[in-house]
């Protein structure tokens, strides 16, 4: 029973990870697609051809930040991550190990995003924010499931910022 329980857990956490990622990726394709693109009205008799943002994908080998993203204080450590370069707009997702307790974790990332002047709204497991002076946009998600390096909890990290 012991060994099907692990099983279990461990299946849960890589359809959790594998779902975060295809969110991000989800939510970076329809952000960059050109909800940022400055929209021209064509002319009498004329046909505007939009080009496809050219995106950049690369591996981040460390937690990345905005200016005004609060870097997270608490026992955690950088696992992986990847960032999107649109034309119109930056996007990163990293995932972060951490020794807090879930409700820690969302506390914290409340209350420093709302010190910092953003709109917050947070559940259970999410905390979301929206700063309008830089219409940067954040979304993290606490999983808390047993890790093989001991930590409690998987904490996951969308950010997007408008160039």
């Amino acid at each position: 029973m012991i060994l099907t329980t692990r099983k279990l857990i461990r299946t849960v956490r890589v359809l959790a990870v594998a779902a975060a990622a295809a969110a991000a990726a989800a939510a970076a394709s329809l952000f960059c697609s050109g909800v940022f693109a400055q929209s021209k009205r064509p002319e009498a008799n004329t046909q505007t051809v939009r080009k496809a943002p050219a995106t950049v994908k690369s591996a981040m080998t460390s937690a990345e930040r905005f200016d005004d993203i609060p870097e997270y204080t608490g026992k955690g450590k950088f696992v992986r991550g990847t960032k999107y370069d649109k034309e119109h707009a930056i996007m990163y997702m990293e995932i972060l190990h951490v020794q807090e307790f879930k409700p820690q974790v969302i506390d914290w990332y409340k209350n420093s995003l709302a010190s910092r002047g953003w709109q917050v709204s947070a559940t259970k497991a999410t905390v979301s924010g929206y700063k309008k002076d830089s219409q940067n946009t954040i979304n993290v998600t606490v999983n808390e499931i047993p890790l093989n390096d001991g930590s409690r909890c998987e904490l996951v990290v969308q950010a997007f910022r408008k160039k």
